[in-house]
């Protein structure tokens, strides 16, 4: 649909794969960020279903979940600057 609706636009294998690790990236940070809250908040505990397990099995340490939450956030979101920068468009209202 997009090569119709724009004759000139040239595939990108990079910014297809960026693209996709950054939606996984942030989907992941947020999966976990949820995980950290919701073991806080007690909404996770023993006996409950629908968590990763991670904090109540006492696998990882809520510090490492929280840490590793925004890390992965923040590198989707460097992800996605960056193909946001490196678009036509972004060249054409950045200069």
């Amino acid at each position: 649909m997009a090569l119709v609706e724009n004759p000139g636009l040239k595939f990108s294998l990079l910014h297809f794969i960026l693209a996709g690790i950054g939606c996984m990236t942030a989907h992941a940070g947020a999966n976990l960020l949820s995980d950290y809250y919701d073991f806080k908040t007690r909404v996770d505990r023993d006996g409950t279903f629908g968590s990763s397990g991670l904090l109540v099995g006492g696998i990882m340490s809520p510090e490492q979940i929280l840490r590793g939450g925004w890390i992965a956030l923040v590198l989707a979101g460097v992800i996605g600057a960056y193909l946001v920068l490196a678009t036509p468009a972004a060249r054409f209202l950045s200069g």
